[in-house]
């Protein structure tokens, strides 16, 4: 007996390099080595998730099996290079609000979540914490 599984739906790439890991694993599971799809058909679902200025990134490549590669590792260079992942979780931990008081709770609980989260995001690509334990 097999369940019945709802629509998988994959999220869209809005260009900041800290979603690329994530966007990439989802959509690289569910298309990129699905072996039941055309490289034409994959260069579709590619172009239709890229958004906004992400886009061009793609723009110019003809939808051809040949040019899905291209396709593929124009976006992993730029939003996909660790350095500028580091930097950006780390620009975005510079960037939180400070806290003037230990009784504002629900500000200390997203501070803690928010710190977390770029935490665990760096860990999940495996960037060491002795890269960023300075910080």
């Amino acid at each position: 007996m097999h369940a019945k599984l709802p629509k998988l739906e994959l999220k869209k790439f809005h260009g900041n390099p800290i979603e690329w890991y994530p966007f990439w694993e989802s959509f690289e599971s569910a298309v990129h080595k699905n072996p039941n799809l055309s490289g034409v058909d994959k260069f579709n679902y590619l172009k239709s998730l890229l958004v906004e200025t992400t886009q061009k990134v793609v723009a110019g490549l003809a939808l051809t099996s040949a040019n899905y590669e291209k396709a593929v590792e124009l976006p992993r260079a730029r939003f996909g290079n660790r350095q500028i992942v580091i930097s950006s979780h780390m620009e975005a931990l510079t960037r939180i609000p400070k806290i003037m008081s230990i009784s504002e709770i629900k500000r200390l609980r997203s501070l803690y979540d928010t710190v977390e989260s770029h935490l665990r995001g760096m860990e999940s690509i495996e960037i060491s914490p002795d890269i960023y334990d300075c910080f």
